[in-house]
């Protein structure tokens, strides 16, 4: 029997496999080295493998046929050919682009982080984002219109593997995440406890997700609803067994309040796989439900006398309201920065309550302080005792801006401290040349009369002044549109009236703007700057307001 012979074959290689081509040409240079970068990067893809290997295979096709293009123009020298290749090079690179960008960040991701659930949270969302670029890519390589222009797209449409693809990428994942969460949960809880009960049941549930989505027709948005719940419970369970995770946190992702909305979102899946019709609703909301309560530790939520700040701001008087404002926002600046902080703890929310406290104190203060308008002594405002407690509060504030690790921003927010107190000053100040004699004001005496006012349409025309027309119901012509009666002091004016049925009838704000004319009798119009008390007699006045129709 003769011997069998040895066949010496070069190893099979991804990298090889996505960027191969016949031929090569300096044109497309650039579009092979991001073909190999990005058949690089997908070869170390942990995860949304199938969609990468597809989507960097259609562009390495792309550019071959484009390599076709440029060799068959070397024979025929067509320049319709060159005109094909020539304007498809530059779409295939831009894309090749957005690719390698993804690609590379892609390469080093898989399950989430289990330090903090900010991490985690972060994780789950890059995941969702880079898992829709990739498929958006993918599809545009076969639709992009200056490729298809040019002749070098693949298809009218992205090919029926796409789904196939994508589902194999999110099934593959949820498996992944359920193998792992199994071997945290076996490696962590030995003991027969009701946490060990419940995360078993919370197991087996992660497990019948992951079978039946096998099998259940592909919807992508409700796959990455449920591969984003997978990554989720994983995260928390993660978290929650990781030994350098504060105390505090791991005790909250242990409690079944946490582990029973794991549960509920789980099942709640798998139930709607059950129906055959995966909506999302139900699901959505019990997602976020899941992931609103991996935020926050319970009961460490803003201290209740942050609630009383906003009520005290219109209690604070000049001198001392921007500065009363002033702090009020910089406790809000912390406040907010105390929401943001994942794992926060009584070490954060201590001095946060104790800065509100100091301010609310500055702020009665300053409500309580008795300021007379008339005689404000400028020099005073930052000695007496309402800055006393500003200064107190301030000094609290600071020490709360060290303890959520927001050092780098106190000097900023300090200066606008300082600039508040230099406004009220101001202001003040601009005050007090007012009451020294600055425009100084005339007291005049005003009486209460009434002025009935006819508002007719009239169809134009101009009086002997220009003012406007007097074809209108005081003389025959027009109509009387309504009767208004204004009880307004003699020392307003017509335009005063003009305002006041702008306001009523805002329908005929253009009209009453461009088009409108005071006539005290026929043939008499009144200039609308005219004074009430020179039309009125004993107290009253009729008139008529004229409305171009």
């Amino acid at each position: 029997m003769a011997a069998a012979q040895t066949q010496s074959h070069a190893p099979y290689s991804l990298v090889d496999d996505l960027t191969r081509g016949t031929d090569e040409y300096p044109a497309t240079e650039l579009a092979t080295e991001l073909l190999r970068l990005a058949a690089r990067d997908v070869s170390s893809f942990q995860r949304n493998s199938q969609i990468a290997y597809r989507t960097v295979s259609a562009s390495r096709d792309i550019r071959n046929k484009i390599n076709e293009l440029i060799k068959d123009v070397e024979t025929t020298n067509d320049w319709g050919t060159w005109d094909k290749y020539s304007a498809a090079i530059d779409p295939l690179e831009q894309i090749l682009y957005k690719i390698i960008n993804i690609t590379y960040d892609e390469s080093s991701q898989y399950l989430p982080h289990t330090t903090s659930v900010d991490e985690c949270l972060t994780d789950v969302t890059k995941w969702k984002k880079n898992r829709k670029d990739l498929r958006d890519i993918f599809g545009s390589l076969f639709t992009d219109t200056e490729l298809k222009v040019r002749a070098v797209s693949l298809a009218s449409d992205a090919p029926a593997d796409k789904d196939i693809a994508s589902k194999h990428d999110d099934t593959s994942l949820l498996s992944a995440i359920y193998l792992h969460f199994s071997s945290i949960f076996e490696g962590n809880f030995t003991k027969e406890t009701k946490a060990k009960k419940l995360l078993n049941t919370i197991k087996d549930s992660l497990g019948n997700v992951r079978t039946k989505l096998k099998t259940a027709a592909y919807n992508p948005e409700f796959f990455e609803l449920g591969v984003a719940s997978g990554m989720l419970v994983y995260g928390a369970l993660g978290i929650a067994t990781n030994k350098t995770v504060q105390k505090s946190w791991k005790q909250h992702l242990v409690s079944s309040e946490v582990w029973n909305s794991a549960k509920s979102l789980l099942e709640e899946i798998d139930a709607v796989i059950g129906t055959g019709n995966l909506t999302l609703s139900g699901v959505q909301t019990k997602y976020n439900a899941f992931e609103a309560l991996l935020k926050k530790l319970p009961g460490l939520k803003l201290p209740e006398n942050y609630n009383e700040l906003p009520k005290q701001g219109g209690k604070v008087r000049r001198p001392y309201r921007e500065r009363a404002y002033a702090f009020m926002a910089i406790c809000r600046v912390l406040a907010n920065k105390f929401n943001e902080t994942a794992d926060r703890t009584y070490d954060h929310l201590d001095p946060l309550e104790n800065a509100i406290a100091d301010t609310l104190v500055a702020l009665k203060a300053a409500a309580d302080a008795v300021v007379n308008l008339q005689s404000i002594d400028v020099t005073k405002i930052e000695s007496d005792n309402v800055n006393d407690a500003f200064v107190a509060a301030k000094t609290k504030i600071e020490e709360c801006f060290k303890k959520l690790n927001m050092e780098s921003a106190w000097s900023t927010e300090y200066q606008k401290l300082t600039a508040a107190v230099e406004k009220d000053k101001k202001r003040v100040e601009e005050w007090n040349t007012y009451l020294g004699g600055k425009h100084e004001r005339v007291e005049t005496k005003t009486a209460a009369v009434t002025v009935t006012l006819t508002i007719c349409t009239h169809t134009g025309g101009q009086t002997a002044n220009g003012q406007g027309g007097s074809k209108a119901c005081i003389h025959g012509g027009g109509s009387v549109l309504r009767t208004s009666t204004h009880n307004i002091t003699s020392t307003d004016r017509l335009s005063a009236l003009l305002w006041k049925e702008r306001q009523d009838h805002p329908d005929q704000a253009t009209q009453l703007d461009q088009n409108a004319v005071f006539e005290k009798a026929k043939d008499q119009p009144l200039a609308t700057d005219s004074l009430i008390s020179s039309v009125v007699e004993n107290g009253k006045a009729s008139l008529y307001l004229m409305l171009t129709a």
